[in-house]
């Protein structure tokens, strides 16, 4: 039988909010990180659920997990870049069938996303949320110049959770040490295929504080209130 385990990241330096630890930040009446957290743990889809932190963050985040961590939620130590987080969250799991890794600052996950992951995972290793793209993108030089115009058919906008075989990204994480932006990303560098499902629009990533606004609104919608 199928075994299902989820890594949350939230060890980052929160750069682009002006070092504000956006994983603590109230939105929608709590802490920004309860809200994925609290996805995950209510799916009933994960056997364990692992949240990685920075490591001067580690007391303030058991803290404010308290309800989660008394349900089986365990909270780690990050490394110094996402993916040492990640190996550090693959690390503090039981051996699974699949992990799900998701960023924290992701707070608007959906149930339907979990489930469409996790039904795509069965018939390939690696499984990345994807959206069509609206805008239209070109490739520049160092002088600001335009090299070419892609095509917006060809191109798509990768969310989390990304879904995996265990076996196959942890050994993604043991090969590749080159900096990577994603998971998916070293999955691909060890030659393995990565499929898209369909990902959500409201599945944004906190990045900016007109971020928060866009959340909270998505969230106090999502609820009813």
């Amino acid at each position: 039988m199928n075994s299902n385990a989820a890594i949350i990241v939230a060890a980052g330096v929160s750069a682009r909010m002006g070092s504000i630890d956006k994983a603590f930040i109230n939105l929608a009446g709590r802490p920004l990180i309860c809200h994925s957290v609290d996805t995950f743990l209510t799916s009933n889809l994960f056997d364990s659920i692992v949240v990685v932190v920075a490591e001067s963050k580690y007391e303030q985040a058991k803290n404010v997990l308290s309800e989660f961590v008394s349900n089986g939620v365990k909270v780690v130590i990050g490394g110094s870049r996402r993916q040492d987080s990640v190996r550090n969250g693959l690390e503090a799991i039981s051996k699974c069938t699949f992990v799900a890794i998701h960023d924290g600052a992701r707070p608007c996950v959906a149930l339907d996303v979990l489930k469409r992951g996790l039904d795509a995972v069965e018939y390939a290793g690696a499984v990345v949320p994807a959206v069509p793209v609206v805008d239209t993108f070109k490739r520049i030089n160092e002088l600001d110049q335009v090299l070419t115009t892609l095509e917006r058919n060809s191109i798509r906008l990768i969310q989390t959770p990304q879904i995996f075989k265990y076996d196959l990204v942890f050994r993604a994480h043991r090969d590749v040490l080159r900096d990577s932006p994603d998971d998916a990303f070293m999955v691909e560098q060890i030659g393995e295929p990565v499929t898209l499902f369909d990902g959500d629009p409201d599945n944004i990533k906190i990045t900016r504080p007109i971020d928060l606004k866009i959340a909270e609104s998505i969230l106090i919608s999502n609820r009813g209130d």
